[in-house]
């Protein structure tokens, strides 16, 4: 849907075709802007999903130099587009000019690398992130790296019309969820009006939204094996 046509939607929804009590401009839009950041932080929020597969037309990369003071993923801007928290897919970097796929860690796990064979190395590349700043760990002579990050990033702001930088007047999000995000669009003009009536409908609908968001990473794609990924990886 253009956005123009997801505004109409929602109205629709709202009971509200005029926009005699949610306008267009001050509710729908800011709404369905709302609506779709929630619906991308909601997805990247759920732990062994397949929410990936679901975002994918908001998948980036970028290539970066780095250091031991890693890289900070908060400072990527329009172009490819800013990291979103959670977001982080996977990483390779070129190491003696060959392209080696990087291991995460959590954060949990650094004080193995005392242990020789645990350790990141050029080898065995190794990367944490903190404070959604990236880290690569390898031999101590190797930094700096060549590493590329893929993500994903912010969905463009939608408008209407007259787009300027970081805008789009068509969802890029999937179109099989447009509908999807004019419902929780819906939910948030309850939200944005703020009295009791409201309150009571945005309260039953954020619980049927987050049910529906739940189905949705869980039920998108089943869990590809491993020879898909070593395929994807090769063709990345």
């Amino acid at each position: 849907m253009t956005v123009s046509e997801m505004q109409t939607y929602t109205a629709r929804l709202l009971g509200d075709p005029s926009n005699n009590t949610w306008d267009a401009d001050d509710y729908v839009l800011p709404a369905l802007n709302n609506a779709q950041k929630d619906f991308v932080i909601k997805l990247l929020g759920i732990p062994q999903s397949r929410s990936f597969d679901v975002l994918s037309e908001l998948q980036a990369s970028t290539t970066q130099t780095i250091s031991t003071s890693g890289y900070a993923l908060s400072g990527l801007d329009s172009d490819p587009g800013p990291f979103v928290r959670n977001g982080y897919i996977m990483s390779k970097a070129t190491i003696d000019n060959e392209v080696k796929w990087v291991s995460r860690i959590p954060v949990s796990n650094l004080p193995r690398q005392d242990n020789y064979y645990m350790k990141g190395s050029d080898d065995n590349p190794l990367c944490y992130i903190l404070t959604d700043t990236y880290y690569i760990l390898i031999d101590a002579g190797t930094y700096s790296v060549s590493v590329t990050i893929y993500y994903i990033r912010e969905p463009k702001e939608l408008v209407a019309s007259d787009v300027e930088g970081y805008q789009i007047i068509t969802c890029e999000i999937n179109p099989i969820y447009h509908e999807f995000l004019c419902e929780m669009a819906t939910v948030e003009c309850f939200r944005m009006k703020g009295d009791q009536t409201n309150m009571a409908k945005y309260a039953a609908g954020l619980k049927e939204i987050d049910s529906k968001i739940q189905s949705i990473a869980v039920g998108s794609v089943k869990e590809p094996q491993a020879a898909d990924v070593e395929s994807w990886r090769k063709n990345a």
